[in-house]
């Protein structure tokens, strides 16, 4: 058999995540990323960052379809 192998990480690597939106990889402690300057998250298990939740376009769409509704039964109810 052979040795098993060392699991822990290189003193001379940089630790990094990737951007899932440009792809480019950058710090683990980033918020945001170099090439695109979009938002990012913590990394996955696979070492891709996580989009961030945007509440401001959640809530955005909530209002549209409610005004959506209102009109509608402004417009067509009884």
């Amino acid at each position: 058999m052979g040795q098993p192998k060392d699991k822990t990480p290189k003193q001379g690597l940089d630790p990094t995540k990737k951007c899932p939106y440009c792809s480019t990889y950058v710090k683990l402690n980033a918020d945001r990323c170099d090439a695109c300057n979009r938002r990012i998250g913590p990394s996955s298990p696979y070492g891709v960052a996580k989009k961030p939740v945007n509440f401001k376009s959640y809530l955005i769409a909530i209002l549209a379809v409610a005004v959506l509704a209102a009109y509608l039964v402004w417009a067509f109810g009884k």
